[in-house]
């Protein structure tokens, strides 16, 4: 599963390793929560965009751009509303309200 950074990109004065370990974080929770419907071949990739406050907690998520199986669309959503609150990063530098997550079914 993949996710990217925050849509506004890294704040002024934050190392790159402090935001690649605040997106482990959100990666790692939300992996919890997939599971794999059946039916999905390959490792297919699904965009969303999520609003979250600054606690983590999830507010709106919406599909970007689809895995091409429904099922799989609606799993991953529903497992980055479960993975809310999302974990807060250790820099209030690093939160960004809004992230782009790219997730595939596998890890990579």
């Amino acid at each position: 599963m993949a996710l990217a950074q925050g849509r506004s990109g890294a704040p002024s004065g934050i190392s790159e390793v402090a935001r690649a370990s605040y997106i482990d974080a959100i990666r790692a929770k939300v992996r919890q929560h997939v599971v794999v419907p059946p039916g999905v071949v390959g490792n297919p990739e699904a965009v969303f965009d999520v609003v979250q406050l600054p606690d983590g907690t999830v507010v709106e998520v919406r599909l970007v751009r689809s895995s091409g199986f429904a099922a799989l669309d609606v799993a991953l959503e529903r497992a980055i509303r479960a993975a809310s609150p999302l974990p807060t990063p250790p820099d209030h530098r690093l939160f960004a309200r809004e992230l782009r997550l790219i997730l595939r079914p596998l890890a990579q």
